[in-house]
C-alpha cells in the first residue's frame, strides 16, 4: 500500500507541475501572440498612414505653396491647379502634381531662346528669370514637403483609424517625430518625369537624347507606348541654365518601399550629380507609436512610401500669342520695268487704281502715251487673316511662315494641326482698308473650347492671362522669305495712245509677291512668343507700243 500510495502521489505531483508548465506556456504564448499581434497592428497602422502620406503628399493644402504677387513666379500661375487649369487660368498652387509644370515651362522659355540662335537677341536675361522664378517656387514646395510637422496630421488620419485593441482598447497608432523617423529620399533618378514631349519643340530643334526618355515601368503600358519624357533627377541644361523634374514612372500608384532602397536614394547624403540642393522629394518616410500610458511609447514602426500623382501633362506653354502684323500693301507701276509712280492699295478683292493719279504717261521722242488701270487686292478672296498671309494661292501647309505659326501654336496647345490653323485663320476677318493692321493668335478663353486657339483683329483681341498686347519678341529678325512673284489673281489694264488715238484696252500682269519676316520670342516677356511680318507687293507692268508719229 505504501508503495502504491507513493506512486499516486508522484503521479498527482508530476501532473501538478506539468499543468503549471502547460499553464505557464500557455499563458507564454498568450503573450507573445499578444506581442506579435500587437507588432503586426502596429506595423499595419503605420502602413495605412505612410500611405496616406503618399497620396496627400501631391497637392494637399498643406504641402502645396501658393504663388502671389512676384513676377517672376507669377508666370508660371497658367501650369497651376484649379477648375480651370485647362484654359490656362490657374490658382497659383503649386504642389508635386505640376511641379513638373513649372519646370517645364521654364524650360521652354530657354528652349525658344536656343533655338533662335542668333537671332535669340535680348533673351539670356529673360531665360535666367524664367529659371529663377521655377527654382523659387521649387525651393519653397521642397521647404514644405521636407517639414515633417506638415505630414504628421495626413499620417494620424489613418493610423489613427487602424486597431491596436491587442495593445489596449483605446490605444491608436500616433506620429513618432523626428528626424530620424521622418526623411525624404529622391527615388528613380534617371527615370521619366510627368511631363511627356510632344512634337510642339521649334523647328529644326532637338533636345538632347540624354534629357529624354521612354517609359522605365516593364512591361510598358499601352498608354505610354512610343511616347517620350524628360527624365527626372536629371540637369537639363538650356541656354546655359539648369532645370528639373521630378520622376514618377508612368501610371505607377503610390506605394510601399523598402528601408534599403530608400536609403540609396537619400539626400543627404546621396546627392544628385549635378547638385540641386532642395531638390523636390517624390518618396518619404514615417514613423509611427503606439502609447501604453500616456506620454510612454509602447510599439513603435516606420514605414516608407513613395508617391506619384499619376498624371501626365504635355511640354507646354499654355498662355502665350502671335502676333501678325499686315503692312500696308503697296502697288509700283513699272513701264518697260521701270519703276514709275507707287501707292497702297485696300485689302479688298477688285479693288481700282489709276496709273500715275489718272494722268497718262508721256513716252519722250514718241507721240503717244500710256495709262493702266490696275485691279488688286484680289489676294484677299476672302478677306481673312489665311489670305492676308499666304494670298489666293492654293493651300500651302509647307510655307515657312505658316510652320513657325503652327509650332508656336502647338507650344501651347500640343496636338494642334495645320488644318486647325487654316481654319482659325480663315475665320478672322480683315479690315478692307489701306491701312497697316495688327492680328493675335492666342488660345480660346473658353473653357474646352472647339477651337482651341483663335486668330482675331487687334480691336477685338482678349488675351490670356498673363500677357500684354503691347509686349514684343525679345528677338531679332530670324529669316525673311516670300511667297511669288505669282501673275493671279490681279491684273490690269492698260491703254496706249498713239497720235491721240486710244488703242483697244490691252490685258497686264501684274506680279503679287508676299513677303515675310519672323522675329522669335520666347514667351517670357508677357506671352509674347513671335511676331510674323507681312507685306504685299503688287508690281503693275506696261509697255511702249509701237506708234509711228506724224513727220
Amino acid at each position: 500500500m505504501t508503495r502504491l500510495r507513493r506512486k499516486r502521489a508522484s503521479a498527482i505531483a508530476f501532473s501538478a507541475v506539468l499543468a503549471l508548465v502547460l499553464v505557464v506556456l500557455g499563458v507564454g504564448f498568450f503573450f507573445f501572440s499578444m506581442y506579435m499581434g500587437a507588432q503586426n497592428e502596429t506595423k499595419n497602422a503605420t502602413d495605412a498612414g505612410a500611405l496616406n502620406v503618399g497620396k496627400q503628399a501631391l497637392s494637399a493644402d498643406g504641402v502645396t505653396y501658393t504663388i502671389a504677387g512676384d513676377d517672376k513666379e507669377e508666370f508660371f500661375r497658367d501650369v497651376t491647379g484649379g477648375p480651370t487649369a485647362g484654359v490656362g487660368i490657374g490658382d497659383g498652387k503649386v504642389n508635386l502634381t505640376n511641379i513638373d509644370r513649372v519646370w517645364g515651362k521654364a524650360l521652354f522659355v530657354a528652349i525658344n531662346s536656343d533655338a533662335a540662335g542668333s537671332a535669340a537677341g535680348d533673351t539670356t536675361q529673360n531665360v535666367q528669370s524664367a529659371q529663377e522664378g521655377a527654382q523659387s517656387i521649387s525651393d519653397q514646395l521642397s521647404a514644405k514637403l521636407t517639414d515633417e510637422a506638415n505630414l504628421h496630421g495626413y499620417f494620424e488620419e489613418y493610423s489613427k483609424q487602424n486597431s491596436t485593441r491587442m495593445i489596449g482598447t483605446n490605444t491608436s497608432v500616433s506620429y513618432l517625430g523626428g528626424p530620424q523617423n521622418w526623411q525624404t529620399s529622391l527615388m528613380d533618378r534617371n527615370k521619366e518625369s510627368n511631363i511627356e514631349v510632344t512634337d510642339n519643340l521649334p523647328v529644326g530643334y532637338n533636345l538632347p537624347t540624354s534629357d529624354t526618355t521612354a517609359t522605365t515601368r516593364n512591361p510598358v503600358p499601352s498608354g505610354a507606348n512610343g511616347k517620350t519624357y524628360l527624365k527626372g533627377y536629371t540637369p537639363l541644361t538650356v541656354a546655359n541654365q539648369t532645370f528639373w523634374q521630378v520622376p514618377y514612372q508612368f501610371d505607377q500608384k503610390p506605394h510601399l518601399v523598402s528601408k534599403t532602397l530608400f536609403d540609396a536614394d537619400k539626400q543627404p547624403p546621396n546627392m544628385l550629380a549635378s547638385t540641386w540642393d532642395k531638390a523636390v522629394p517624390n518618396a518619404f518616410s514615417v514613423g509611427g507609436q503606439v502609447d501604453t500610458k500616456p506620454g510612454v511609447a509602447g510599439e513603435k514602426a516606420m514605414a516608407w512610401v513613395q508617391t506619384n500623382p499619376r498624371k501626365v501633362f504635355p511640354l507646354q506653354f499654355p498662355n502665350g500669342f502671335v502676333r501678325v502684323v499686315v503692312k500696308k500693301n503697296d502697288l509700283q507701276w513699272r513701264l518697260d520695268f521701270i519703276p514709275m509712280d507707287s501707292t497702297t492699295y485696300e485689302s479688298s478683292p477688285g479693288t481700282t487704281k489709276e496709273s500715275g493719279d489718272g494722268v497718262p504717261y508721256p513716252i519722250p521722242f514718241i507721240c503717244a502715251t500710256v495709262s493702266g488701270t490696275a485691279y488688286v487686292g484680289n489676294e484677299y478672296l476672302p478677306p481673312t487673316l489665311y489670305f492676308a498671309v499666304v494670298g489666293n494661292a492654293p493651300p500651302d501647309t509647307s510655307s515657312k511662315s505658316m510652320e513657325y505659326i503652327l509650332q508656336r501654336c502647338k507650344e501651347m496647345v500640343p496636338g494642334y494641326t495645320m488644318g486647325n490653323l487654316i481654319t482659325a485663320m480663315s475665320i478672322c476677318p480683315v479690315s478692307m482698308t489701306d491701312e497697316e493692321q495688327t492680328f493675335y493668335i492666342y488660345p480660346n478663353l473658353v473653357a474646352n473650347p472647339i477651337v482651341p486657339i483663335i486668330a482675331t483683329p487687334d480691336s477685338l483681341t482678349v488675351l490670356p492671362l498673363g500677357c500684354d498686347k503691347t509686349a514684343s519678341p525679345e528677338g531679332s529678325e530670324e529669316w525673311s522669305d516670300s511667297i511669288g512673284p505669282m501673275p493671279t489673281p490681279n491684273f490690269a489694264l492698260e491703254t496706249f495712245t498713239c497720235n491721240g488715238v486710244p488703242a483697244p484696252d490691252i490685258p497686264m500682269d501684274v506680279t503679287l509677291t508676299i513677303e515675310h519676316s519672323w522675329k522669335p520670342g520666347t514667351g517670357y516677356a508677357k506671352g509674347c512668343l513671335g511676331e510674323l511680318t507681312v507685306h504685299h507687293q503688287s508690281d503693275a507692268l506696261l509697255f511702249v507700243l509701237p506708234c509711228t508719229c506724224p513727220v
